[in-house]
């Protein structure tokens, strides 16, 4: 069960590697002139990070949880059809939060089902 959102969590992230050339291809642009997407993504995920941890706190984790999986789904749905730079950088800053806060929420989430279990 924990393990069902950290393996496409995990793909979601690295999946802009390999996919890098085509998506400057559909944006009609050179692999250097979009490599501010990365920039894009990396801030994203810290302000879903800052964002999920305060929302975490104040709303009900489970819904939440299922929201950001929701919503990097549609994300990541939607990078193939971007054909404008701008608009594939924002996408992939909204995909970066929606992760973030995923992220974040699920620490939490395993540190407040865990705390009472010990270790040994």
């Amino acid at each position: 069960s924990k393990h069902s959102t950290v393996s496409p969590q995990g793909m979601g992230i690295s999946v802009l590697g390999p996919t890098f050339e085509d998506l400057a291809a559909n944006v009609h642009k050179n692999i250097s002139d979009i490599s501010y997407i990365f920039i894009g993504r990396a801030a994203g995920y810290i302000g879903g990070s800052l964002i999920g941890g305060i929302l975490f706190e104040l709303m009900n984790p489970h819904i939440l949880l299922g929201i950001s999986i929701l919503l990097t789904a549609f994300g990541m749905y939607a990078i193939p059809f971007c054909k404008q730079a701008l608009l594939l950088a924002g996408i992939m800053s909204f995909v970066g939060m929606s992760m973030g806060a995923l992220d974040t929420g699920k620490g939490a989430k395993c540190i407040s089902v865990s705390e009472n279990v010990i270790i040994v």
